[in-house]
């Protein structure tokens, strides 16, 4: 009797009846269980050791299948059989259990490929997968991107192993924040951190979490003997409020933690600026003017005027300082406190400094030789950056610059910012050294502004030394103000250093620096920077 089971086994064996080639019952059976192996295995290699069971389980119901092959007179070897069947649940479970083991050493690959080796937080590439998919649920979830002050300094003074100490606990810490919200802590580099806050019901949830993100920061971290105190800043954008793409986001939280840095809140140990309105349009001003500057030198975009300056006592024409200045496209103005920085950051500072070099030698020299020998001993002033200055090729540069302007080295002088010399005084007085020797005079610009060493003074071989506006602006309001100028134009005066004074624009404020001796004044009250034409006119003058 055909059972209903082995009814399709029936109709493969009356098709070979038919066609006089019988199919032996053993190889027959053996395809059966030997199909049911590929099918097992497969289900092991995609659904792992949860299809074993179910596979065993189809093995035995196969047995069963062969079994009544054989109970209806097909040749059958049942010990062969038994055999296979045994050798097929074994190789399953052999291929069972190295699926396993691979599955295990992928997930630890994958999590060692998304994770920082050293804090056990996520790493810059994980952050932004998970931004992405974020992005494409379209769940709510906040950006904070964190930079640490202090953090260099432990690692300069305490060791790395201390500094490593310290970022272990602090991120520990971070991670501890995410009890009413979700999220995960990211370190994209060195000291910079970033944390992402998402499924959180209220607003009160995320401040929570904020607060507690800075209390961990606040808390000092001790390691070994040391008490490690740190401070950070951090820019905060949200999705969607704020910010639609990954790539926004990141440029967004990028502009808050900015504007975070330039916080006066020196005493405040985490500042945090959250993304708004004014910082779009912050962001919008410097992309529209880091445009400009990207085509400032090629599209002449770029401009001089020239700041005269006069000897204090005897109101003579002493020398100019040049400025560079920019306008856009439509000729609209941009202030230098504006382009500067941004040129600075984005790194153009160079090839402008570069062009007012040149530009500014050809002009003054234009000038000089218009004036016909009157006033050969005016000075010109020229500004360079940290970056012009320490690059390798500034002297050779510089060099070809005054051959190619045939302007004599004594009419130069360049002005320095503290910041210069601080970010590499070694090679600062090397090259300064070297320079001096081929008559170059320097100037030390914004003096007072930044961390002002009066090392400077007696180190560095100065001819001047510039006194900040923000100074000139205090004279006659604050006495400690004044005093400190008088010191500084005496301790000046006795190293053979001569004084500029900027941002001069009153008769007071004139009289009060002529009598500390100030040597020469520079700023409104004798003259507004003039172009190239009003220069040549004074030089005639």
């Amino acid at each position: 009797m055909i059972t209903q089971d082995i009814l399709p086994l029936f109709l493969i064996e009356r098709y070979f009846y038919i066609f006089n080639s019988p199919f032996p019952g053993n190889i027959l059976a053996c395809l059966v269980l030997l199909t049911q192996f590929f099918v097992t295995v497969g289900g092991v290699l995609l659904f792992g050791r949860s299809s074993v069971i179910l596979s065993l389980i189809a093995l035995l119901a196969n047995f069963f299948i062969v079994f009544t092959i054989y109970i209806n007179g097909w040749d059958v070897n049942l010990i062969l059989i038994m055999g296979v069947i045994l050798t097929n649940m074994f190789t399953v479970v052999l291929v069972a259990n190295f699926k396993e083991k691979t599955d295990i050493i992928k997930r630890s690959l994958i999590v060692s490929a998304r994770t920082d080796y050293l804090t056990g937080a996520r790493n810059l590439p994980c952050m932004e997968h998970d931004l992405n998919m974020l992005v494409k649920k379209r769940a709510q979830f906040a950006l904070m991107l964190i930079n640490l002050d202090s953090f260099k300094h432990i690692n300069e003074v305490r060791g790395y192993k201390c500094g490593n100490e310290v970022l272990k606990v602090l991120v520990s810490r971070w991670k501890k924040a995410f009890e009413n919200v979700d999220g995960h802590v990211y370190r994209i580099n060195g000291d910079e951190f970033a944390i992402v806050f998402k499924n959180y019901e209220s607003r009160k949830a995320l401040n929570q979490a904020i607060d507690k993100v800075s209390s961990a920061v606040k808390s000092p971290v001790f390691t070994g003997k040391y008490e490690n105190y740190l401070s950070a800043c951090a820019g905060m954008v949200e999705y969607p409020s704020n910010a639609s793409q990954v790539e926004q986001l990141r440029q967004y939280a990028d502009a808050a933690l900015s504007s975070a840095k330039k916080e006066l809140k020196v005493r405040e140990k985490f500042r945090l600026c959250t993304f708004n309105a004014d910082t779009l349009k912050k962001v919008e001003r410097n992309l529209f003017i880091s445009d400009l500057l990207q085509k400032a030198v090629v599209s002449n975009l770029l401009y001089l005027n020239f700041q005269p300056q006069y000897e204090a006592g005897s109101k003579k024409l002493h020398g100019f300082e040049c400025l560079v200045r920019l306008r856009d496209f439509e000729g609209n103005e941009i202030s230098p406190e504006e382009f500067i920085p941004i040129a600075e950051s984005r790194g153009f500072i160079y090839d402008i400094g570069q062009w007012v070099l040149e530009n500014g030698m050809n002009a003054f020299k234009t000038a000089l030789d218009n004036a016909s020998g009157m006033n050969k001993d005016v000075t010109i002033s020229l500004n360079i950056s940290s970056v012009q200055f320490m690059e390798d090729s500034f002297i050779e540069s510089c060099a070809e610059i005054v051959r190619r302007s045939q302007l004599d080295i004594k009419n130069i002088v360049f002005e320095l910012t503290e910041s210069v010399l601080m970010s590499s005084p070694e090679k600062a007085f090397s090259l300064i050294e070297k320079l001096n020797k081929d008559g170059v005079s320097f100037s030390i610009d914004d003096f007072g502004t930044g961390y002002s060493s009066l090392s400077y003074i007696y180190k560095f071989n100065f001819k001047e030394l510039k006194l900040d506006k923000s100074f000139t602006d205090m004279i006659g309001r604050n006495k400690r103000n004044d005093d400190f100028i008088r010191g500084v134009i005496n301790m000046c005066h006795r190293f053979g250093i001569k004084v500029v004074t900027e941002g001069v624009e009153s008769e007071a404020q004139y009289s009060k620096l002529l009598s500390d001796g100030c040597d020469i004044i520079q700023g409104y009250y004798f003259s507004r920077p003039v172009d190239e034409k009003r220069m040549s006119e004074m030089l005639l003058d």
